[in-house]
């Protein structure tokens, strides 16, 4: 699994996981069609489509898939936390939209089924009658995502001064995202981390 900045409920991992499977097969089914494929620049941005390629944003998300259902757990680069933020914000937002058109259809929802009280009173989603309604994107990044500094325009880094950097302490990984650097290879390795020295 990734590690995330808070625990993440069961649920909410596999929300997750269904959330990126379902944008992958929409990705997957318009990577060749010339006029559709432009729904990867609506989802990531023309920059991060240039950075990675089609072909590489979804070869990396199936990546991502793979770690985060994994039992270990991985600390990502922060090349793969901007794919997620942006795969998981715009299917986040296309739920809510679904969900509010067939309001009353439940085979449009999430069912919480596995644990209803630990995530009922988190902000992050609206119930109803034990389905998922709603989701908070916004909450949802701040809550589970460590930063978002991956985000920042590379303009307004330019613009910092030398004093300002040094207390960002930026990477040269995040460095190289902020300015959509192509990843080196070995940026996108994930990390095991020992959980038993962490819950020490």
């Amino acid at each position: 699994m990734i590690k995330w900045a808070s625990p993440m409920a069961k649920t909410y991992q596999t929300m997750v996981s269904n959330l990126l499977i379902n944008i992958t097969c929409d990705l997957e089914q318009n990577i060749t069609d010339e006029y559709e494929s432009e729904i990867f620049d609506d989802i990531f941005g023309e920059s991060v489509v240039e950075m990675f390629s089609k072909e590489g944003i979804i070869k990396h998300i199936h990546k991502i898939i793979e770690i985060h259902n994994d039992q270990k757990t991985y600390q990502i680069s922060d090349y793969y936390y901007l794919l997620i933020d942006r795969a998981l914000v715009y299917n986040m937002i296309c739920y809510n939209d679904e969900v509010s058109d067939n309001h009353q259809d439940y085979a449009f929802t999430i069912d919480v089924d596995d644990n209803p009280d630990e995530i009922e009173d988190d902000g992050i989603v609206e119930l109803e009658d034990g389905y998922i309604v709603f989701i908070d994107h916004n909450s949802f990044i701040d809550y589970f995502f460590w930063d978002t500094d991956y985000d920042m325009k590379a303009e307004v880094y330019s613009q910092m001064t030398d004093v300002q950097k040094d207390i960002t302490s930026y990477s040269t990984e995040t460095f190289g995202v902020i300015n959509r650097m192509m990843p080196h290879a070995d940026e996108l390795i994930p990390v095991l981390c020992d959980t038993e020295s962490e819950e020490n």
